[in-house]
C-alpha cells in the first residue's frame, strides 16, 4: 500500500496523541488522501449496491417497466446520496447494504470520517489563530513555505525555526488530543 494511504489503516487504532501526530505528518497530503478515499468509498458502495440489486432480481434478467429511466442521472443522485452519507454520522445501515457488504466498507468509512473530522479541526485551529507561530507552522505544514523561507523572513536561523516548530507541534498535540474521541 502506498505510504500516504497507510494512514487509512493505522488511524482508527491510534491514540489521540498519535492521531494528531499523523494529521500533522500527512497535513500537506490529506486533501489528496481524503479525496482518494471518498472516491474509493463512493465507487465501492455503488458497486456493492448494484451487485446486491442484480443478485436480488437474478442475473441476466431484464426488468421491463413503464417509465423512462436515465441511468446517468440515477447514478449521479446515488453518488450524491453516498457522499452525504459519508459526511454525516449516519449508520452504515442507511446505505441498505447487506451485512457482508457493510463489513467490507465499514472500517474505511469510519477511518474516512475520523481523519476528515480531525483534519478539519486541526486545520481550523492552525488557520483561524491570530498566533504568528501557528500561522507560520501552518504555512510550513501545507508546504507553502520552507523552514529556510520562514527563517529568512524572521531574521533567525533555521535551527531556531525548527525548535519553534517542535515546541509548537507539542503544544498542538497536547491541546487538540483532548478534543479527539
Amino acid at each position: 500500500m502506498n505510504t500516504d494511504l497507510r494512514i487509512i489503516e493505522d488511524y482508527p487504532r491510534a491514540t489521540p496523541d498519535e492521531r494528531v501526530n499523523m494529521i500533522l505528518d500527512y497535513y500537506s497530503r490529506l486533501d489528496y488522501i481524503l479525496n482518494f478515499l471518498r472516491i474509493y468509498l463512493v465507487n465501492t458502495i455503488t458497486e456493492l449496491k448494484r451487485a446486491e440489486a442484480e443478485e436480488k432480481r437474478g442475473e441476466n434478467v431484464r426488468v421491463q417497466n413503464s417509465h423512462f429511466s436515465d441511468p446517468t442521472a440515477e447514478t449521479a443522485v446515488q453518488h450524491i446520496d453516498i457522499e452525504e452519507f459519508l459526511n454525516s454520522k449516519r449508520s452504515i445501515r442507511y446505505m441498505k447494504l447487506d451485512d457482508e457488504s457493510a463489513l467490507l466498507v465499514r472500517d474505511r468509512i469510519n477511518a474516512y470520517r475520523k481523519i476528515r473530522k480531525d483534519y478539519l479541526m486541526i486545520g481550523e485551529h492552525l488557520e483561524g489563530s491570530n498566533n504568528d507561530r501557528l500561522t507560520m507552522y501552518h504555512l510550513y505544514l501545507s508546504k507553502q513555505k520552507t523552514v529556510t523561507d520562514i527563517a529568512d523572513e524572521q531574521g533567525v536561523t533555521e535551527r531556531a525555526i525548527r525548535k519553534r516548530f517542535k515546541n509548537t507541534r507539542v503544544e498542538i498535540i497536547e491541546l487538540v488530543s483532548q478534543f479527539i474521541d
